[in-house]
């Protein structure tokens, strides 16, 4: 008797294990903040950050600031 093909892409997915990582920071962060005292140089920022543009950032990261 031939397995069905869902339950076996089923079995599949879930061996495999998520794809999204579960800790640590997802975006690249430098480590030092920029020039915006609460400001953090990332090279996306989150939906609750406003982008400041690249004061005081290394090459491709952006000064992410939180929303006020």
């Amino acid at each position: 008797m031939p397995v069905p093909r869902l339950a076996l892409l089923l079995a599949l997915l879930l061996a495999t294990g998520p794809r999204h990582p579960t800790t640590g920071d997802a975006v690249p962060t430098s480590a030092r903040p920029c020039a915006q005292r609460t400001g953090r140089c990332r090279r996306v920022c989150f939906a609750h950050e406003t982008q400041r543009g690249h004061f005081g950032c290394p090459r491709r990261y952006r000064c992410c600031v939180p929303k006020m």
